[in-house]
């Protein structure tokens, strides 16, 4: 030891000269924000629980790399590469994978060379600063110096002229400051506890261009904490002190979270206060201190003050917008306070609401809680002043409340409108109340008469009906297909479940039945069908009959949609139907098992078999992670199987979305497009499937086949659709495939001129399949065009 250790001190000074002073002005930066000390912190990969879904059938969980700080077995302390400091929980083994929490070890020098070889052919982006900078900032506290130096050349590149550890310094801010920002809506977070958080932040990003953003609001903190106690005798000066623990809700237009009254309770005392709490709530206007409300903006992270959610407040008791301005808001309101003491709040709210004006239904609002007698006779004489069919059924909502003959018969007469806005929100009140045969029969008529493209208004005509119709209603439904969607759907199942053997219950039954054989497509990411959603509504209000896997992949819902079209088929006098089991295949052993008995195998041959069984996407993290375990550092044979394993998972295809017009095919072209689903996509299923197109061309006019990336690293996913033409008069003219293989996979238009063609199919079906078999690629976009034309 004392002859090597000056010798790889000699080697490592010169890289130590390129990195160190990044290095030292990174930790200096990072020790004054308060973030810890990584250099004996472990490196690791993370699932954090969160991810996002990619079609009905695919989970992309979100990966996060980091050190961990703290470890008591079950929960962690995390500094991630994005500078936030996390607590995770782990989850168990079997939890589901949207909210599965699992730490892998990982090879920090490794990960970073991995992406100085990737920076050779794509440099990162200047956004890329702050997760690339923390990494070298944890490669160099752990002594890997040549990372460290390699990473802040990149970062070097990537930044032009300006210094990385200063662009690097202001991500960490920006970063850090939001993270700061968003504790103030953690109800556990005192107020107190933030001050000498947001302090570090000032002391060590003062000049960041977020600085008066942070400054202003450590004041505002400031003089909140120091003001003296509240009166617990005064309940509006209590109620306006306690808006410190208000709460946002949905943003809206003018950049502030509405909120409605039973999300805060201070505001909700306030407002049942009225007119007596409006001076108090006029002082405090200009009041800044900070509340738990917390909104996201493009531009980043802000806090609700107490004088805003106290304008918000006046709308709600003054029943009209009030200006952001103090003082002209102060003015309008003093106007609306002093009309009000000498008329009485419920006149004044009588005019508003039967003159029509731009505020009436806030003021409709308001008039049902003040006198909510008046509320029917101010809207019926201010009804021909409104000038828009959405303020009508609008205000006709705010009839909720307000009971007796009168509001039924003007609720009837609405019934009939014209307008299917306002007749839809007419129905709704009145099937509150009772459940007469003429509400159904309108809903019917307006149903038969609504425009196709009016898919909203007559979706919600659908499910009333679907709820509340008669079985005359329900043969009605199955008239308009153009506007049968997946919610109404569900609504005929949802609404059998109380009674699934009523006559109602059996005609729901009956046209969910019908709609088993539709395949037209009805929206969303993975492009469901009627008979999808019809499937899903008859497990839903017959689970004991009708078993169905609404997430499964589209082939094995076939399989289940031909069951369930047997079971419905069945004589009367059968049997009764018997629940759909799907058939599964047996699952694998656990995968950390399979994965510590992989490790054992002395056998190449043994341990490929252990692999091949890993077919699973949730296991190709878990697959990856192991390439960092020590016992394959010397084992080259062994890393070269497992990278042949995380190939092969990455080219699994996921899934085959053909449209509708496949399912005209004859069987073996369709059988042809299905055979690849479950496999790893290569050339010679790529091109028996061409070969099967091939074989009856007289049936097709035109064959699309889109590829791309099931995730950002595992599975394909195909998307097919075909022009069918009739037979007698068809031969082909061109076949064609449009292509690029690039540094992200394999791109492709059919538009004309941009990208060379694949003139023959073979040639693109192996740049294809060798796309695909790099499962890091970020992203695989293919398009195959196959073109028939009459003689």
């Amino acid at each position: 030891m004392r002859v090597i250790l000056p010798v790889v001190l000699v080697l490592a000074a010169p890289l130590w000269a390129q990195v160190g002073d990044e290095h030292e002005r990174v930790s200096a930066l990072a020790q004054a924000a308060g973030l810890p000390d990584p250099a004996r912190a472990p490196f690791v990969r993370v699932l954090d629980g969160t991810g996002r879904r990619l079609g009905a059938e695919v989970w992309q969980p979100n990966e996060v790399l980091g050190v961990v700080l703290q470890d008591d077995g079950r929960t962690f302390t995390l500094l991630t590469t994005d500078g936030r400091q996390r607590v995770l929980q782990r989850t168990p083994d079997d939890a589901p994978v949207e909210h599965r929490v699992a730490v892998a070890p990982a090879d920090l020098a490794g990960t970073a060379d991995a992406l100085l070889t990737q920076f050779a052919d794509r440099p990162p982006q200047e956004w890329q600063t702050l997760q690339h900078g923390m990494l070298a900032w944890f490669c160099g506290a752990q002594g890997h110096i040549a990372q460290a130096a390699g990473l802040w050349q990149a970062l070097q590149a990537s930044n032009g002229d300006r210094d990385p550890v200063a662009a690097f310094a202001e991500q960490l801010g920006t970063a850090l400051a939001w993270e700061t920002l968003g504790a103030f809506a953690d109800e556990q977070t005192t107020f107190a506890s933030l001050q000498p958080v947001l302090a570090a932040w000032l002391h060590a990003f003062g000049t960041h261009p977020r600085a008066l953003l942070l400054r202003e609001l450590a004041a505002d903190l400031a003089t909140a904490l120091a003001a003296p106690p509240v009166s617990t005798t005064d309940p509006i000066a209590r109620a306006i002190a306690d808006l410190t623990d208000h709460r946002g809700g949905v943003q809206v237009d003018d950049d502030l979270p509405m909120f409605m009254p039973s999300q805060s309770p201070p505001a909700a005392r306030l407002i049942e206060i009225g007119v007596a709490a409006v001076p108090a709530l006029l002082h405090a206007m200009a009041d800044r201190r900070p509340t738990r409300s917390v909104w996201y903006a493009d531009d980043g992270v802000r806090i609700v003050r107490v004088g805003a959610v106290v304008r918000q407040i006046l709308e709600w008791i003054v029943a009209e917008h009030v200006p952001d301005d103090v003082a002209a808001a102060r003015q309008q309101v003093e106007r609306w306070l002093q009309d009000v003491r000498e008329r009485g709040e419920a006149a004044v709210l009588v005019e508003r609401v039967s003159g029509g004006f731009e505020q009436c239904e806030r003021a409709a609002r308001r008039l049902v809680e003040v006198a909510p007698e008046r509320l029917l006779p101010a809207i019926q004489a201010g009804w021909s002043r409104l000038d828009a069919d959405h303020r009508r059924a609008g205000i006709l909502g705010e009839l909720r409340k307000v009971t007796g003959p009168a509001v039924t018969d003007f609720l009837y007469a609405q019934l009939t409108a014209d307008n299917l806005r306002i007749a839809v929100a007419a129905a709704e009140l009145l099937l509150e109340r009772e459940r007469p045969v003429r509400v159904v029969d309108a809903l019917v008529d307006h149903w038969r008469r609504a425009p196709a493209v009016d898919r909203w208004t007559g979706g919600r005509v659908g499910i009333l009906l679907a709820r509340h119709g008669n079985a005359a209603a329900i043969a009605a439904l199955g008239e308009r297909r153009d506007l049968l969607d997946g919610p109404i759907l569900y609504e005929l199942g949802a609404a059998s479940v109380a009674e699934p053997d009523s006559p109602i219950a059996m005609a729901r039954k009956q046209l969910l039945g019908a709609l088993l054989d539709d395949v037209t497509t009805r929206g969303g990411i993975d492009q469901p069908r009627l008979c999808d959603h019809a499937a899903r509504a008859l497990h839903v209000g017959w689970p004991q009959h009708h078993d169905f896997a609404f997430d499964d992949l589209r082939p094995d819902r076939d399989r289940q949609l031909r069951l369930l079209r047997t079971s419905l088929a069945r004589r009367a006098d059968s049997p009764p139907p018997v629940p759909v089991l799907v058939p599964r295949p047996e699952p694998p052993p656990g995968l950390d098992e399979l994965l510590r008995r992989w490790l054992r195998e002395d056998g190449a041959a043994a341990r490929a078999r252990l692999l091949d069984g890993v077919d699973r996407l949730e296991a190709l993290f878990a697959v990856q992670s192991l390439r960092a375990d020590p016992q394959l550092e010397r084992s080259p044979e062994r890393l070269a199987e497992l990278d042949g394993a995380i190939t092969r998972i990455g080219a699994i295809v996921l899934h085959c979305q053909p449209a509708a017009e496949v399912a005209r095919l004859p069987g073996s072209q369709r059988d042809a497009i299905l055979a690849m689903v479950g496999k790893p996509l290569d050339e010679a299923a790529l091109a028996a499937l061409m070969r099967s197109l091939f074989t009856d061309p007289t049936t097709l006019r035109v064959f699309e086949l889109r590829a791309q990336r099931a995730t950002g690293d595992a599975g394909i996913a195909f998307d097919l659709a075909v022009e069918v033409a009739p037979a007698a008069s068809m031969q082909v003219v061109r076949r064609s495939a449009y292509g690029r293989v690039g540094r992200a996979g394999l791109l492709g238009s059919t538009g004309a001129g941009r990208f060379p063609a694949y003139r023959d199919d073979d040639e693109f079906a192996a740049a294809l399949a060798k796309a695909a078999s790099v499962p890091g690629l970020p992203a695989i976009e293919a398009v195959l065009r196959l073109e028939f034309a009459s003689r």
